[in-house]
């Protein structure tokens, strides 16, 4: 469904490309900084996704680990090596700790206590990684309102404009020949 809605969007840009381009020409700067924006606000959101899927991938490599027969040390010191990478959402203290405990344990074992520290400061990471993207989305409405009032007042500027032509052509003229 994601890959449909991305085609559907793709589609419709390119139908509309004309319509686009002429409505970006109307203010340049402002609509290139919009467009900045977006792209910053679309990149944010999928390099979270993809921090999140490293996640899942560096836990599916632990429980991999686990289900071999023999932990050694190399196992434990590559997921060592992987936490450093791709952990930047756990807690790293206490995932090291766990991993470190693999190699004498055979096994991952970890207290209640270290799962709901990592558990809570996952989710305070994806959330506060979330915000960012939400913030940049708020950004953009604001954007939107800001370009909305300007495009009013220059249309409002352009009727006055129009309003005094009309009224000195329609003024009487001064001539000798009344």
């Amino acid at each position: 469904s994601m890959l449909a809605m991305v085609l559907a969007s793709v589609a419709c840009g390119f139908y509309l490309r004309n319509n686009i381009i002429d409505s970006f020409h109307t203010n340049e700067a402002w609509n290139g900084l919009i467009f900045v924006v977006i792209g910053l606000t679309c990149f944010k959101a999928f390099h979270n996704n993809y921090k999140i899927y490293r996640l899942s991938r560096f836990i599916k490599t632990i429980e991999q680990v686990e289900q071999s027969d023999d932990v050694d040390e190399d196992d434990v010191n590559a997921l060592l090596k992987i936490l450093k990478k791709q952990g930047s959402l756990l807690d790293m203290f206490n995932m090291q700790r766990a991993i470190e405990k693999m190699a004498a344990l055979g096994n991952f074992q970890i207290s209640n206590k270290d799962a709901m520290l990592i558990k809570s400061k996952l989710g305070s990471r994806i959330r506060n990684e979330k915000n960012v993207v939400s913030y940049l989305a708020g950004t953009l409405v604001m954007f939107g309102l800001i370009g909305t009032f300007w495009g009013l007042l220059i249309t409002i500027d352009e009727v006055g404009h129009a309003l005094g032509s009309v009224s000195q052509s329609m003024a009487p003229q001064d001539t000798d020949d009344s």
